[in-house]
């Protein structure tokens, strides 16, 4: 071999030995900063293999010069070693290599990723939009401590607080003092985590003091093994409901009273008419006094009251039948009762006049007024008897329920109609009486 091509294979030599010593270099950086790496063991042997290589170019470059027969044959031996080892290390990693995914699987397996990503974001957020949507409900979410961790507009509407101010506080002080002293708020979470659910009701502390009444529904958010990652807490402001129900109360309580004194008075009226009636039974002459006295007593009651004769006809019609109907009595005499009865009612005047003859009756109807407006009455009917116990006549007291049927009260008006049904009765009783000494 000349001196150029000893010195031409002597530089190959080189410059592969530094391109076999700069490979590990490379992986040693790369190991560095991504520690994560799969097989680390597989990649130190191609280290190995890229340092002895490079260890056998740089002596085959110096042989010309510096013969090393003893280190080159010991090099020579150590590289062929590490060589075998790591060709066999690949012969076994080739199937696992081959089964991961390919470059195009992973993209198509990332971009799968990013879409799910962007629907769940979607659909994060749209669930963020719908919850802020609910200004009437107060919608919290807690971690499993009960530190409030969401906080949408619904709540700071009612309780007064931005989600800056209350992101991370313990929900124990929308609580009253008494209730945090009691354990109340960590009661709840007891429950909604050992039952699924609590709800409770009660007075609730806003920012700036004031209370309010609500009703509160805890629900617990489960992991897929079962473990608490937090609960969500629903908080509806019903202070007007518990005002109107308490008023409502309050009223019907009043009501009662009421009834209870006008049943009363009532109940003294006819205790005194009877007695007038008795006294006058036995006095020689009771026309003209007693006429006017059932007349006055008739007109001044404060129902519409009929009454008819056994075959229906019209007999008397009151100062509060004509005020409430729009007729007259002198019309109700000529036409009939059955012009208080709507043309589409499902029972006629003739079918009510048979409901009385029967005995004490007391129904809910329709009626008509002069000018065409509908009522809703109820209309309470008794029987006056003669001594053989023939029909003389029928009593009936109306009471008008348009109004009522509007409102919520109709029952404390059905238990003031159970006292006026009591009054029908005596009223029956008595003019049977007063007919009886007519």
């Amino acid at each position: 071999m000349t001196a150029s091509f000893a010195w031409l294979d002597a530089a190959a030599d080189g410059v592969i030995s530094a391109a076999y010593f700069s490979i590990p270099i490379v992986l040693t950086i790369y190991f560095l900063r991504r520690r994560d790496t799969a097989y680390p063991s597989v990649w130190i042997l191609f280290a190995g293999f890229f340092i002895l290589g490079a260890l056998t170019h740089l002596l085959a470059a110096a042989a010309p010069w510096f013969a090393l027969p003893g280190m080159t044959i010991t090099i020579k031996i150590a590289t062929a070693a590490v060589s075998a080892v790591t060709a066999a290390v690949m012969w076994i990693m080739m199937p696992r290599v081959l089964s991961f995914p390919s470059r195009n699987r992973l993209q198509a397996l990332n971009a799968e990723l990013e879409e799910q990503i962007a629907r769940r974001t979607w659909e994060d957020q749209r669930f963020r939009l719908l919850v802020d949507a609910v200004a009437n409900y107060a919608i919290v979410m807690l971690d499993p401590a009960g530190r409030v961790t969401s906080w949408n507009s619904g709540a700071e509407r009612i309780k007064g607080y931005r989600e800056s101010e209350i992101l991370g506080e313990h929900f124990s002080r929308f609580y009253t003092e008494e209730d945090r002293a009691a354990g109340k708020p960590e009661r709840g979470l007891e429950i909604a985590r050992t039952e699924g659910r609590s709800e409770d009701e009660g007075w609730r502390v806003r920012k700036n003091g004031s209370l309010f009444w609500a009703t509160v529904v805890i629900t617990p958010m489960r992991g897929e093994n079962g473990e608490i990652l937090g609960y969500g807490k629903v908080t509806h402001d019903t202070t007007e409901k518990e005002r109107i129900r308490k008023a409502l109360e309050d009223a019907n309580a009043d009501l009662g009273e009421h009834v209870r004194e006008r049943s009363a008075s009532l109940a003294a009226m006819s205790e005194q008419l009877a007695g007038e009636i008795a006294e006058r039974k036995v006095a020689e002459s009771i026309g003209r006094e007693t006429a006017e006295l059932l007349q006055a007593m008739f007109d001044t009651a404060p129902y519409p009251i009929i009454i008819t004769g056994a075959n229906g006809e019209v007999l008397m019609w009151n100062k509060a039948g004509e005020v409430a109907f729009g007729h007259s009595d002198a019309v109700l005499k000529a036409k009939g009762f059955g012009i208080l009865v709507p043309s589409d009612s499902k029972i006629d005047a003739a079918k009510i006049h048979e409901a009385g003859r029967k005995g004490p009756v007391t129904t809910l109807a329709r009626a008509v007024r002069a000018d065409g407006q509908i009522l809703d009455i109820r209309l309470s009917a008794s029987p006056i008897l003669n001594d053989d116990g023939s029909i003389r006549a029928i009593v009936g007291m109306m009471e008008d329920l348009t109004q009522v049927n509007r409102t919520e009260a109709q029952l404390r008006q059905a238990q003031k109609m159970e006292a006026i049904g009591t009054l029908t009765g005596g009223l029956a009783h008595d003019f049977n009486n007063l007919l009886g000494i007519i």
